[in-house]
């Protein structure tokens, strides 16, 4: 009875181990969220004006179009690490991180 109950213990414990391995392996915790994969192109610098654009709260579209700004000042320079940057706080001030 002892050997099965220690068996028994050794099977639940193995599955919560395997359950919680599996969803760490799920979650890629480096890479940006799936809502912001945009990058420093024209394109993406326009859709971004566009859900501006289209936002209620003032205090956030101001901070958003701020570092669209500068996001668009790095583009210019070539800069696309500062760029990148400012569309991500850009991002950010929208609601979306």
């Amino acid at each position: 009875m002892l050997k099965a109950s220690i068996i028994a213990a050794t099977i639940v414990a193995s599955a919560f181990s395997y359950a919680n391995a599996a969803d760490d392996t799920k979650m890629d915790k480096t890479s940006p969220p799936a809502s912001m994969t945009m990058e420093c192109t024209d394109a993406d610098m326009m859709k971004m004006n566009k859900d501006i654009d289209g936002m209620s709260s003032a205090d956030n579209k101001k901070m958003a179009m701020s570092h669209m700004t500068m996001a668009k000042d790095s583009m210019a320079k070539k800069d696309m690490e500062a760029c990148k940057m400012h569309m991500k706080e850009a991002h950010d001030a929208m609601g979306k991180s």
